[in-house]
């Protein structure tokens, strides 16, 4: 059952540092509009990397049912995943919205999200939501299993190393990634995987693994 957009109440996770700071020079404005169309909201905002998952998950254990993430696709990825590991209630029962500023933007891309602001925003305000699949991965990383979910795609081997190896630069764009694709060519030497796909086991070395539920990765590119 769909809620009243008037008798919702948005909790919102901002992440200063998305877009190169983009996030935190627009806030004021963010803030107006979201005022000037009559959303209720309460505001929080992330320190470091991963904090967005501990907020979402305290936010709904504490009762919210309706989170807006403002930022890029790694924000976006904090909160929902905060959101699918809850204990609390259903995910089902709990509303994502996004504000999407970032460097890539792929998921707002292939939900054809606005670029205008206040297009954003009065689509906050109308409360039109449609239920979307999410994808898991468990890893093991210093002898511990780890999992993660997505909700655009998964990227391994050579697509993990090539955003490892982004974030090192200053600018993060679709040309930076390109960039470092490019110099990673002669560097980087295929891993060995069991993939198990379709009822199907693959086992083999693999240049670039990607698993996807949006359309594009690494800034609008159709890798899916």
């Amino acid at each position: 059952m769909q809620s009243n957009p008037a008798s919702v109440k948005w909790f919102i996770v901002r992440n200063p540092a998305a877009g190169r700071g983009k996030v935190k020079r627009m806030w004021p404005k963010i803030r107006r509009l979201l005022q000037k169309y009559q959303i209720a909201f309460s505001a929080v905002t992330t320190r470091y990397t991963g904090h967005g998952i501990e907020l979402a998950e305290q936010a709904v254990e504490k009762g919210h049912r309706h989170l807006l993430a403002i930022g890029g696709d790694g924000t976006l990825n904090e909160v929902a995943n905060g959101i699918l590991q809850q204990q609390a209630v259903p995910s089902t029962e709990v509303t994502l919205g996004l504000i999407s500023i970032g460097t890539g933007n792929d998921w707002a891309r292939t939900h054809q999200l606005s670029s205008r602001l206040e297009k954003r925003i009065q689509a906050i305000q109308k409360m039109s939501t449609v239920v979307q699949d999410a994808g898991w991965v468990q890893y093991t990383r210093r002898n511990r299993t780890n999992k993660r979910f997505f909700v655009n795609a998964a990227g391994m081997a050579y697509d993990a190393y090539v955003v490892k190896q982004a974030r090192t630069q200053k600018r993060r764009n679709t040309v930076s990634y390109l960039t470092q694709a490019l110099r990673g060519l002669y560097d980087f030497q295929p891993v060995q995987a069991d993939i198990f796909f379709n009822e199907q086991q693959l086992n083999d070395r693999y240049y670039l693994i990607n698993a996807g539920i949006g359309r594009y990765a690494g800034g609008g590119m159709r890798l899916v």
